[in-house]
Order: C-alpha cells, then sequence, then structure tokens
C-alpha cells in the first residue's frame, strides 16, 4: 500500500498497445497513472463524438458510474477482469476497516 497516493490496490491493464496503471484508493476513487487530465479530457471528447475510449478509460468512466457496486458484466474482457479484481481489492479494504472475519 502506498500511503502517500493513498492507494490499495495497482492494477495493470492493456491500454493503448502498452501496460498502464490504474490505482484504487482507500476512498475508492480510481486514479489514472499513464495519462494525463489533459489526456483523459481529449479522450473523452473524443469519446463522446462516437470514438473508442482506450480501456484505462472505459474502467474508470464505468466505476464512476458506480457500476463497481452491482454485479456488472459487459462483452469486454479486459473491463471485466479489471472490475473483479478491483472489486475484489475495495471489498477486502472495506472487511479490513472493519475488521470482519470470514
Amino acid at each position: 500500500m502506498n500511503n502517500k497516493d493513498k492507494s490499495i490496490y495497482t492494477l495493470t491493464v492493456p491500454c493503448s498497445g502498452e501496460k498502464h496503471r490504474i490505482n484504487l484508493t482507500k476512498e475508492g476513487k480510481l486514479k489514472l497513472l499513464n495519462h494525463t487530465d489533459d489526456e483523459i479530457e481529449i479522450e473523452l471528447a473524443f469519446g463522446m463524438l462516437g470514438g473508442e475510449l482506450p480501456e484505462c478509460l472505459k474502467i474508470k468512466k464505468a466505476w464512476e458510474n458506480d457500476s463497481y457496486k452491482s454485479d456488472f458484466h459487459s462483452n469486454d474482457p479486459i473491463l471485466d477482469y479489471a472490475f473483479s479484481y478491483l472489486k475484489l481489492a475495495f471489498h477486502l479494504f472495506q472487511q479490513h476497516l472493519l475488521n470482519i472475519d470470514f
């Protein structure tokens, strides 16, 4: 765990032909480590015009829509993979905070 940025989990996903990292914070937010804020804004605008979003942004956008709180499934195996691991990491972190045993 990296206390500096309050991350509890880092996931690596293929994105735009490279491997990109996504941090999950203690607050349940995602931080894209390989995209600048300007890049994110440009890609989101491109997506609004019908372009396909990079995997990192697909994951972040779906997460911010609270899709992780439900039984989320898509036709995108990378998105499904990412959600599985991020949901598990966040769930385990919450259980640890509450000291709940399984």
